[in-house]
């Protein structure tokens, strides 16, 4: 049981500290992303994508945009150039 309670402890803090990581990027960067866009990934949540400029292809309304060919990805980890 130990090994569960600490593997919690860390999955938590892990998630408050990319919420707050989120929270401190949406006060410097408050600009919409719209279509045609040019924006930078801040690999939160796509490390792999890390640094990397792209263009906005598509806007939906929940929250997300699209890059590349339409990839559906969340506007909170990209923030306008």
């Amino acid at each position: 049981m130990k090994y569960k309670t600490s593997f919690y402890i860390k999955y938590y803090a892990t998630r408050l500290r990319a919420n707050l990581l989120y929270t401190l990027l949406g006060l410097v960067y408050p600009a919409k992303i719209q279509k045609g866009d040019k924006i930078r990934c801040y690999g939160i949540g796509y490390p792999h994508w890390k640094g990397e400029e792209f263009e906005c292809t598509l806007d939906f309304k929940d929250g997300t945009i699209g890059i590349k060919n339409a990839i559906r990805v969340a506007e909170k980890d990209f923030r306008k150039l």
